[in-house]
């Protein structure tokens, strides 16, 4: 419910400071409000697959079966703090909907 309503608010540009933003902008501004999280607190990172890089990092894998959309999302493996994220899939296909996993 959370994620329907950010996301029509969104899209009817209510939010201060994003009504400029393209829609792929507020995709990866929405994401990047992951970063500095624990991974237990994310609605997104949590409970997903992950696998161990090297240099103490954490990739958690994050995909979205309806676009194709994936996302890794780096965790400090001590931490467990969401450090950064980047695309694995094109990044064109990635977008807010309302049954998106983030």
């Amino acid at each position: 419910m959370t994620r329907v309503l950010l996301l029509l608010v969104a899209m009817l540009g209510w939010i201060p400071g994003c009504q400029s933003m393209s829609g792929q902008e507020f995709f990866e501004h929405y994401m990047n409000s992951e970063i500095g999280r624990p991974v237990s607190q994310s609605p997104i990172v949590s409970g997903r697959e992950m696998r161990l890089l090297e240099g103490n990092k954490i990739e958690y894998i994050v995909q979205d079966k309806k676009t194709g959309c994936v996302l890794g999302f780096m965790a400090d493996e001590k931490t467990n703090v969401i450090q950064s994220w980047h695309y694995i899939s094109d990044p064109s296909v990635c977008r807010l909907h309302a049954t998106a996993p983030w």
